[in-house]
């Protein structure tokens, strides 16, 4: 009869966020172990790492091993492209007024995930189980787990930090499932890379089209990362086109203020949709990450949400004193804490995203004006951009009752339909 290894705490999932936890947990000397299948090719996408994430990953020790491998965002720029009746004015955000030396900084996913990986090494605390999750029975005591191949394990703890169509969100509440709300956007993104003959001067560079934002992030010197949303059949047809005829598309677009350019990656794309769980724990099933809330890649929010979960997870878990974990507890803090920032992130992505492909006047008027007031006053200029960076310092706690104010507001998650 095979053995049965034990751990503390199980984590699903080996993308960046199931990585960031264990590194979390692991330096505060919890057994932790990471159940994951070998991934057959780095993700060839980026990150935009907020000053609050860097602050986070700095903690973690992780930081310095990543520093090298990023590029600082010290300005954003956004530009109406969207040719309207109402057309806001540019707006350019300088990271020195909220007395910060970059906002943040751009990293590809492949490099943050091999300082991630990489520091893990040291913590004989730590295990890597290579491997998928085919199912999970909880009791009392702990987690039983089964992989595909066989093997079992056990838990106290099991985080779900496996993405999208989680399987620890599938198998939580007895196999039911942790229900979700999900909704799709007529829109696809198109994800590349790609240098270019005049500096970024660390700016990144949003435009917003009637089909969604064109985002240009910095990466190293001379290069950049754009996420270009459009509509999917626009989509399909980017993606026929030769690397030549797309590249002189992509300097139309940005109206040339890169120069010349040269895509230097694969060229990839996927549909957008956005889903949220209806809670981020279970018994003895967590979530983190994409695993409880999915956006489309506006405002960078996705991973820079995953941190705030899993800070806030990992400090529960390692605050703990007593030999067993008191779950039910930490389960019942951990829904309290993130329920209003994942609900107020999520209503301020959708009405910016949906804002954009709206031709309804008074919505334009709105969207316009918000711009405006952001051009006009400097405390409310401020008072965003902190709370863009780090959330809670520019609101304070009003932020928090914004995000939970919206939990009974179903008009914001419309059109959507819930799954188990």
């Amino acid at each position: 009869m095979a053995r049965t290894t034990k751990h503390k705490l199980i984590i699903a999932g080996g993308g960046l966020a199931g990585l960031t936890l264990a590194n979390a947990v692991a330096q505060s000397g919890i057994n932790v172990a990471l159940v994951a299948p070998v991934i057959p090719q780095p993700d060839g996408r980026t990150t935009a790492l907020l000053a609050h994430s860097v602050d986070y990953l700095k903690k973690i020790n992780v930081w310095e091993r990543a520093l090298p491998k990023t590029a600082a965002m010290t300005c954003i720029r956004i530009i109406d492209d969207t040719r309207r009746l109402l057309h806001a004015p540019e707006i350019l955000f300088k990271s020195s007024e909220i007395e910060l030396d970059q906002f943040g900084f751009n990293i590809q996913n492949k490099d943050l995930s091999a300082a991630l990986t990489d520091s893990l090494k040291k913590y004989k605390n730590f295990s890597r189980i290579d491997g998928k999750i085919s199912d999970a029975v909880e009791n009392d005591e702990n987690v039983s787990i089964i992989l595909e191949n066989g093997e079992k394990l056990e838990c106290e703890i099991l985080v779900g930090a496996d993405g999208r169509n989680s399987t620890v969100r599938k198998l939580a509440e007895g196999g039911s499932g942790i229900a979700v709300r999900q909704w799709r956007y007529p829109q696809s993104a198109i994800v590349l890379n790609f240098s270019h003959t005049l500096p970024h001067d660390d700016t990144s560079t949003e435009f917003h089209n009637s089909s969604g934002p064109f985002t240009i992030v910095p990466l190293e010197t001379n290069i950049s990362s754009l996420v270009w949303v459009v509509k999917p059949e626009m989509a399909e047809e980017i993606m026929s086109r030769q690397h030549r005829e797309l590249e002189l598309e992509i300097e139309q677009q940005m109206h040339s203020i890169l120069g010349k350019i040269k895509i230097v990656t694969d060229i990839q794309s996927f549909p957008l949709s956005a889903m949220n769980a209806k809670k981020m724990a279970s018994g003895r099933f967590f979530l983190v990450g994409d695993a409880g809330h999915v956006f489309p890649p506006i405002g960078a929010q996705g991973y820079n949400l995953g941190i705030r979960d899993i800070e806030d997870l990992a400090a529960m878990i390692c605050a703990q004193t007593s030999e067993r974990l008191a779950v039910e507890n930490i389960a019942s803090r951990y829904n309290a804490k993130r329920r209003g920032d994942v609900l107020a992130r999520t209503v301020s992505v959708d009405l910016l995203n949906r804002s954009l492909l709206s031709d309804f006047l008074p919505v334009q008027l709105l969207r316009t004006s918000g711009i405006i007031a952001l051009t006009q006053s400097k405390t409310f200029r401020k008072m965003m951009m902190r709370e863009g960076v780090s959330p809670g310092t520019g609101f304070g706690t009003g932020y928090k009752v914004f995000g939970e104010a919206l939990q009974n507001i179903p008009r914001f998650f419309q059109p959507s339909k819930n799954h188990s």
